[in-house]
């Protein structure tokens, strides 16, 4: 067994010799897959920013080289030979390394909550209210956009239990993009949404408002848009005008699956995998980012899916992938998030149907969880964390998970409710 412990970086023998020998630095100029697992490492932990083309090819490139310098320099202590050295260098040493192993191995095993809490902690349905109330009072985080694109994760998946408060979900994602542009743009970038049929019709129509340039050329494809595009129109605006042509907006909607009441489990797992293959395809012909710059070594994004797609385990508890669980298996870091809207939009009532039960009772009587959500937003956007020691979202499950006794936080990490 090497010294190195991450997931990562662990039984790469180039990084191995860097951990133990000083004749095996990695220096600027270097190229290998050995320096795209360090650049990946960099973005986890420093949300370093490295050169497209330096990432493209795995290169220890001059931005790369700067990345190294400000981790070394920034790092608590600083990471510093003092027998030889008076400062930081851009090199990657034997101290580097071990420092890079070991922090994102506490990035790679960042706890998850027990699946059945001792008996002893389960709740009554009024303790289990109050709780997730002063839980989420206390956990929400009304800097939403700053959040998702400081956080680690390289794939955000949005679950949604409606089609309700579009406006709302494409401000949010316009703000992202609009954050992610300030921030010195080095990787492909996208949004994908099971909302847009993967087409070559609906691609062109993407396209076309991404390509139009000056961006006051927008206008005329913007027309053309069809009813399940024009909501989102904010979205392929930002995108417009992201530098360098390195965002997509990527269509994984299909047909596939199909409708019958009679066996609902069945066409929801077939739709499972019609959707990962829909984002795999919508990803490889995506016309508006450089060619094969989407994927989960060298890119970030988020998508939006209904619930039980977004769920990273099936709802029902059976032995099937969700689409999120699919593309965790492709490489994505994923963070899996409950999206919620206003129960009002105007005069439309939103079906109120995030419900829970309590976890492993007798007790099935539902939690109405959005009218507790809506009561701490105060008509503020939010973003909570459900996966703290003390989440109560550990003790309740899915209101149609039926027997399986699956806590909340085990299919979502955490909630954004917008409004």
């Amino acid at each position: 067994m090497g010294l190195l412990l991450s997931k990562l970086f662990r039984n790469d023998v180039r990084l191995e010799d860097c951990a133990v020998k000083d004749s095996a630095h990695i220096l600027p100029g270097s190229v290998g897959d050995f320096v795209s697992k360090i650049q990946k490492a960099l973005f986890a932990i420093d949300k370093a920013s490295i050169a497209a083309n330096e990432l493209d090819v795995s290169r220890y490139g001059p931005s790369t080289a700067a990345a190294v310098l400000k981790y070394k320099q920034n790092h608590n202590p600083p990471i510093i030979n003092f027998t030889y050295q008076a400062q930081a260098d851009n090199v990657i040493g034997k101290m580097t390394i071990v420092f890079l192993d070991r922090e994102m191995m506490a990035i790679e095993n960042l706890p998850i909550p027990p699946s059945v809490p001792p008996q002893n902690e389960l709740l009554s349905l009024v303790a289990a209210k109050q709780k997730i109330r002063s839980y989420l009072a206390r956990e929400a985080k009304r800097n939403v956009a700053d959040i998702l694109i400081k956080h680690p994760a390289s794939l955000l998946v949005f679950g949604e239990t409606h089609f309700v408060a579009d406006p709302m979900k494409a401000f949010l994602f316009s703000e992202l993009i609009v954050g992610t542009r300030l921030r010195r743009p080095t990787l492909t970038n996208f949004h994908a949404s099971e909302r847009f049929m993967n087409d070559q019709s609906t691609r062109n129509r993407i396209s076309s408002v991404l390509q139009a340039n000056p961006p006051e050329r927008m206008k005329q494809p913007i027309s053309r848009l069809t009813d399940d595009l024009r909501p989102f129109v904010p979205v392929l605006a930002s995108a417009n005008s992201f530098p360098a042509r390195r965002y997509g907006i990527l269509p994984c909607g299909t047909i596939a699956g199909g409708s019958d009441p009679g066996n609902v489990s069945k066409h929801e797992d077939i739709r499972h995998n019609a959707i990962f293959n829909a984002f795999v395809d919508a990803s490889n012909q995506c016309p508006d980012v450089p060619v094969r710059s989407i994927n989960s070594a060298i890119s970030r994004g988020n998508i939006l899916l209904g619930a039980r797609h977004a769920a990273l385990r099936s709802v029902g508890g059976r032995a099937i992938d969700t689409t999120c669980g699919l593309l965790v298996k492709a490489g994505w870091n994923v963070l899996a998030i409950q999206m919620t809207g206003p129960f009002t939009t105007g005069e439309t009532v939103v079906p109120q149907d995030f419900k829970l039960r309590l976890l492993n009772s007798k007790d099935d009587r539902v939690i109405d969880s959005l009218a507790i959500i809506e009561e701490v937003a105060g008509g503020r956007s939010f973003f909570a964390d459900l996966t703290k020691p003390d989440s109560p979202f550990s003790k309740v499950k899915d209101m149609d998970s039926g027997a399986a006794e699956i806590p909340f936080n085990e299919l979502f990490h955490a909630i954004v409710h917008v409004c």
